[in-house]
């Protein structure tokens, strides 16, 4: 975990961690163990403003304590970066939104 908080080289996208969340949900069965690792897979999605609806969703199946504590107004930052026609697949239907 600490090497995916510290590294630059991953191009980070909704897939990624809607993947991550849903391999914890499957791997670690213990809640008390599983349930910070969401939030650092959260936080992270949230730092890299890779938040969508999708991770949204994957959260409230994975999660759903956590995702009952999110703000309504989700700021816009957790999802400036998340790219336009991103398909759920993990490929692109459009050209990159402009940042």
């Amino acid at each position: 975990m600490n090497e995916l908080k510290s590294t630059t080289n991953i191009n980070s996208n909704p897939l990624i961690y809607r993947s991550l969340l849903g391999a914890t949900h499957a791997l670690v069965t213990d809640d008390s163990k599983r349930r910070p690792i969401s939030a650092t897979i959260f936080e992270l999605c949230c730092r890299d403003g890779q938040l969508d609806n999708t991770v949204m969703e994957t959260l409230q199946n994975v999660q759903p304590e956590l995702h009952a504590k999110l703000p309504k107004d989700i700021p816009s930052k957790w999802k400036s970066n998340v790219v336009q026609g991103y398909d759920s697949t993990g490929g692109y239907r459009k050209q990159r939104a402009r940042r």
